[in-house]
Parts: C-alpha cells; structure tokens; sequence
C-alpha cells in the first residue's frame, strides 16, 4: 500500500476547510436563534442567510480546489 505524506499546503486547505466550516456553524446558530426568537422575517435575518449562501459557496470551490 503507497503511504501518503500531508505537506505544508495540505495543512492549509485542512485549516481553510476548518475555518470555513465553523463560519459556517457559527451562522446556522445565529439563524436558529433568530429564528426561536420569530426574527425569521428581519433583515439581519436575511444578511446571515446570503453571509451563509457565500460562506457555502466558498466551502465548494474549496473542495473542488482540493480534487
């Protein structure tokens, strides 16, 4: 079996995806609270949504990256 050695760029897209997932955690909270709080239809409501909406997209191009 060929063994395989993360190197320095490696490290990094790990780190990305890492940082890029918990913004996107970090968002779905603030969601979920509005959303208990029946603040669905504010406007910081809908900033978060298109902030999640980017955050996701950034998350697949960096997959995509990675392949």
């Amino acid at each position: 079996m060929k063994k395989y050695e993360l190197d320095k760029k490696d490290y990094n897209q790990i780190e990305n995806l890492i940082r890029i997932g918990s913004s996107i955690e970090t968002l779905y909270k603030k969601m979920c609270n509005l959303e208990i709080e029946e603040k669905k239809d504010t406007d910081e409501y809908k900033k978060i949504l298109d902030y999640l909406k980017i955050a996701l997209e950034v998350e697949s191009k960096q997959y995509a990256n990675i392949i």
